[in-house]
């Protein structure tokens, strides 16, 4: 083999193993960016069960408005909604107390 033939197959060599390092990084990096965004939505607590609640209340009272369900119907949702919203912070309540509560020896 001739010296330039030589130093033409060794850059190619250089190439694709630079290539495929760049490759590699790219799937790892990949697959970090997924378990930090899985681990996120997994762990993160944006729910409010109070404007949940709320949202609920609205759609009930629209559709009440439309016609789509009576009078009855209707306080009956918001009697559920409201049942649930004091069962939550009851239990929230709960919760913090018995956090805060000084410990026992």
């Amino acid at each position: 083999m001739t010296p330039l033939l030589a130093d033409a197959n060794d850059a190619l060599e250089m190439m694709q193993a630079s290539a495929l390092s760049w490759v590699a990084l790219a799937v790892v990096l990949v697959v970090l960016a997924g378990v930090s965004l899985w681990m996120r939505t997994r762990f993160r607590d944006d729910s409010d069960p109070a404007a949940a609640s709320a949202e609920m209340l609205l759609v009930a009272r629209d559709s009440r408005r439309r016609g789509d369900i009576s009078d009855e119907e209707y306080r009956s949702i918001k009697g559920r909604l409201l049942e649930q919203r004091v069962h939550e912070e009851s239990a929230n309540a709960g919760a913090s107390a018995g956090r805060d509560a000084p410990a026992k020896d």
